[in-house]
Formats: C-alpha cells, sequence, structure tokens
C-alpha cells in the first residue's frame, strides 16, 4: 500500500474516477495495481457506467452477482468505446448489411445494439424488430416479428424508457399536420414483441404534438389552429394512464415546444426563444366525465435562458433517476441553429440538473469547427451528425461526438469537454434514416433497399 494512505482512503479516491484513470493507475505501481484488483473497486466503477446508460434497471442489479472478471470486461468495454469514439479517423470498422424492401420511415437502435426497430411504409404502415446477431455470416440482421399501426398518411415515432428504463416506443399517426393519438408501445427482445400498452387520445382540442416520455411520466401538448394549447402530463401504468395526471396552460410556447422530462417534479421547456423550467403541480385523479370537469393549472415556470441569434434544433436525451424521489440528473444539451449565418451553430447549451431542489445552471459552449454540425440524434453522454451538404455521388462523413457529464473542479465545462470523431460512409445508396446505440457504439443506417450496422469499436482502430 503506498505510504501514509490507508487501503480504506484509496479506495474513496478511485470511487470518484473515470475508468481511464483507474487503468491508469493500474500500471503506475505495484501496490495501486493491488488495491484496484479488488471486486468492490471494478463493481462501484460498472454501477457508476451503468447509471448513466438507457439500461433496465434490472441489469444494474444483476452487477451485484458478477464475478470481478466480467465486471472488469465491461468496464474496459466502455473504456475502449471512450477511446474509439472520438478517433479523428475511423476507416478501419465493421459493417453488417441487410436488404429492405419497403421504405424505412424511422429506425431505432436499441441499448446493447443488438436490436433495431424500423417504422416501415409500404402496404401499410408497419412496426418491425430485427435482430442484429454478427456472429450468424448467413443473416447478420434479420427481421422477426412485425406489427401494423393504423394506416394514416404519417408516422412519428419516439424511443424513450420506462421507470424501469425497459425501452418503450412512442409511434403517432398523423393526418397532414395533425397528430391524431399517441400510442405507447412495450418493447420486449425476449419473447421477442411489441406489446401496445395504450392510446392516447385529444381531450380538449383538435390534434397533439411535442409528445414525448421518461420514467412513468408521458408528457405532450394539445393545441389546435388558434393560439389555445395544454400541457398534459399523465401516470402511465398499468391503468393508470387516463385517471392520474394534470392539465397545465399558459405555457410560454405553443407547438413548437420541445419538452424534457427531468424527474416526477420538473420539466424542461424549449421554445423558440427561451428555454423553461416548468415545476409540476401535485398530479391528481382525473374525474370520469367530460374534459370540462378537469381541473387546469396555470404554468409555474422559471426562465433559465434568453436565446439571442439562435433557435433551438435539438434537445439531448434525458435519463429518468435511479432514485426517483431524489431528482438529480445528468447534465442535458441543447443545440442551436443560428440564425444570422442561417447555418448550424457550434454553441452548445447545458443546463447542470445535479441540484434538484435548485434551478438548472446553463453553461454555454462554444464547439471546434469539427463539431460544428447540429446533431442528427442527441443521446445522454453522446451524439452523431452529418454533413447535409456534402453530395449523394460522395462519400458521406460522420461526425461522433462525446461529452464529459462531470464538471471539472476548476470551473464549468469547455471545449475541452467535447470530442469529435469522424467516420466516413460509402454512399452506394443515398441514406435518409440514422439511429445510433451509445452503450454498444454501433450505428444504424436505412437507405432505398439498403440497412446498415457499422460497429466502430472494432479492436483493429486502436493498433
Amino acid at each position: 500500500m503506498l505510504p501514509g494512505f490507508p487501503e480504506d482512503i484509496i479506495l474513496l479516491i478511485l470511487q470518484d474516477l473515470p475508468i481511464e484513470d483507474i487503468l491508469s493507475l493500474r500500471r503506475a505501481c505495484k501496490s495501486l495495481l493491488e488495491v484496484t484488483n479488488l471486486r468492490s473497486v471494478w463493481l462501484h466503477t460498472v454501477q457508476k457506467i451503468v447509471s448513466m446508460q438507457p439500461l433496465p434497471l434490472d441489469y444494474q442489479r444483476s452487477l451485484c452477482a458478477m464475478s470481478i472478471e466480467e465486471l472488469k470486461q465491461l468496464a474496459l468495454k466502455e473504456a475502449h468505446l471512450n477511446a474509439t469514439w472520438h478517433l479523428p479517423d475511423l476507416t478501419k470498422r465493421t459493417i453488417w448489411e441487410a436488404e429492405c424492401p419497403y421504405k424505412v420511415e424511422e429506425i431505432h437502435l436499441l441499448p446493447g445494439g443488438n436490436w433495431i426497430i424500423e417504422v416501415l411504409e409500404g402496404g401499410g404502415w408497419r412496426l418491425q424488430l430485427r435482430r442484429v446477431s454478427p456472429s450468424a455470416s448467413n443473416a447478420p440482421i434479420e427481421a422477426t416479428i412485425s406489427v401494423a399501426v393504423p394506416d394514416d398518411q404519417d408516422v412519428e415515432s419516439y424511443l424513450t424508457y420506462s421507470e424501469e428504463r425497459q425501452p418503450i416506443l412512442l409511434v403517432c399517426p398523423r393526418d397532414g399536420d395533425d397528430t391524431s393519438a399517441i400510442n405507447v408501445y412495450s418493447v420486449n427482445t425476449v419473447t421477442p414483441s411489441l406489446d401496445l400498452i395504450v392510446t392516447i387520445s385529444p381531450r380538449y382540442l383538435s390534434h397533439i404534438v411535442s409528445s414525448t416520455m421518461s420514467g412513468n411520466l408521458l408528457a405532450f401538448l394539445e393545441t389546435d389552429n388558434s393560439d389555445a394549447t395544454i400541457l398534459h402530463v399523465r401516470i402511465l401504468g398499468s391503468s393508470q394512464s387516463e385517471s392520474t395526471g394534470i392539465q397545465i396552460r399558459n405555457i410560454p410556447a405553443g407547438s413548437s415546444l420541445d419538452i424534457g422530462i427531468v424527474s416526477a417534479k420538473r420539466l424542461i421547456l424549449c421554445d423558440h426563444s427561451a428555454i423553461f423550467l416548468l415545476h409540476l403541480p401535485e398530479m391528481k385523479p382525473l374525474p370520469c366525465g367530460s374534459p370540462a370537469e378537469y381541473e387546469v393549472f396555470d404554468a409555474h415556470i422559471t426562465r433559465i435562458y434568453t436565446f439571442e441569434g439562435e433557435s433551438p434544433s435539438v434537445m439531448g436525451s434525458t435519463l429518468w433517476p435511479s432514485v426517483p424521489d431524489d431528482g438529480a440528473c445528468l447534465p442535458l444539451l441543447i443545440r442551436t441553429w443560428d440564425n444570422i449565418i442561417n447555418g448550424c451553430s457550434r454553441v452548445v447549451h447545458i443546463l447542470d440538473l445535479s441540484q434538484p431542489d435548485q434551478p438548472p445552471e446553463h453553461f454555454a459552449v462554444t464547439l471546434s469547427e469539427t463539431s460544428a454540425y447540429v446533431p442528427y440524434t442527441m443521446g445522454i453522454l453522446r451524439s452523431v451528425a452529418w454533413d447535409e451538404e456534402c453530395p449523394g455521388s460522395e462519400a458521406r462523413p460522420i461526425y461522433l461526438t462525446a461529452f464529459s457529464p462531470r464538471r471539472s473542479i476548476s470551473g464549468p465545462w469547455s471545449v475541452g469537454d467535447f470530442k469529435t470523431g469522424r467516420l466516413v460512409i460509402p454512399t452506394i445508396t443515398p441514406f435518409y434514416r440514422m439511429s445510433f446505440d451509445e452503450v454498444s457504439g454501433r450505428i444504424c443506417f436505412a437507405g432505398r433497399g439498403r440497412l446498415v450496422v457499422v460497429d466502430i469499436t472494432s479492436k483493429d482502430l486502436l493498433q
């Protein structure tokens, strides 16, 4: 052991270090190698990693029964992904392909990178679940089951997670600009199956917009062609989605509002002008009669930040706290569009949500040129963007950005907390849909007649 440092003190220090620093300490001296061989070190390290990933809480609970070797492998996998995600040249990578006879309108890669949900158009709208099996040389991306959805003119879908961090798919059929309902599906990869839990329809006004879900809360706006807008928040459970919730009026925006569910008590609202914090009233049982009998609350909001010369483009994902009553969350990122240059803004807005009893602290960081593209999709700690200006006949560059959620002791986040890598995909056929999984480091692309899964964690990358 190091002179003057008891083992319990060293263990406390190790608990606060990222996996990369622990691996470095193991190479420093024999004493540190011995203390980092303790199972408690690897268990705490992996628990900290998994707590920041959209993996089921059952999986997190199972970590306690894993051997030290299993825990080490999980920690090393995360360290490898961290090291490869921001490499400047990701030319070496593994690619799996599959034919796709129908037009893929949307795709979602589930945590772990082994399952894909497709929203297909052709002979009616359908949801299809595919398994990614790299060991199966003849069919590495295999279709399993499909489910028909209401055959409207269009369908929007959103992948989110339940209170137990199980995957949930929100499917919103559209007729023109109107969303007629929210269909909530549970995703089961064991059976496998896609099961409709509940359908939410408008109660007051003509259509639904800006639906989102996190934990056991479903939030959405009801609006019409006027300025009338009502925010609904429902507890989504076995029988509570229609019976328990709240309605809020006088919110600061209409149909352009983005909603981020932070906890059971707070929402982040983002419109073209500003970022707001909404404090949720206590949920109440809803009357069984007409909507006219429902109590509608006035919004209790706090303005966090006012945009100047920019407007929000993409809001990052939120992850329901492991301890719901705690309310402490990972930082929330918002990328914007520069209205002055009419192009992607290099500014990223960060909300520190670590203090549940205080308003979020706002930070703005101007990123490097390699991070200039607004992400096509944003996860919790990673995001993926592509160059929209790239001609279809050329190989399309994909930009992968990683974000460090921990603030420096010396001050706020800086440009050094964002690292960007570059991946080039040959455009044999145009890709128009993309999804990624920040747990496995896999990215999925869909084009006409083609589905491609890229694994950027090929071990050749670090050689």
